[in-house]
């Protein structure tokens, strides 16, 4: 995995999207809340990590090895994760100490985002 580094929108620090070397990104949610935050004039947390698809009508879907995405953002030193409604297979504790705050609707960003 590799960083993409682009500045918030504050101007101050940088949003950091995990890009993986196989092309998947998984970026939609990451790129729509630096959107949100960029029409608000407010930067997003530091400490938060952002991903998963957004469908047309807006519904945030899983995406593929979200465990490990959670694992490197741990070590990258986030401490939340805006992530996609795991699936009743994958609905369990995770065991780490990252705080999940799982989606279902876009909507649901922009009202966390405030």
């Amino acid at each position: 995995m590799g960083n993409l580094l682009l500045p918030d929108a504050s101007g101050v620090g940088e949003v950091a999207f995990l890009v993986e070397e196989w092309g998947v990104v998984a970026a939609d949610v990451a790129v729509a809340a630096a959107l949100i935050s960029a029409l608000k004039n407010e930067a997003l947390p530091a400490d938060t990590v952002f991903f998963g698809e957004i469908g047309l009508a807006g519904e945030v879907r899983p995406v593929t090895q979200a465990d490990i995405r959670l694992k490197e953002s741990e070590k990258l030193g986030f401490k939340k994760a805006i992530i996609p409604k795991p699936g009743k297979k994958a609905d369990k504790e995770k065991d780490g100490k990252i705080i999940l705050r799982p989606l279902t609707h876009i909507r649901e960003l922009a009202e966390y985002l405030g």
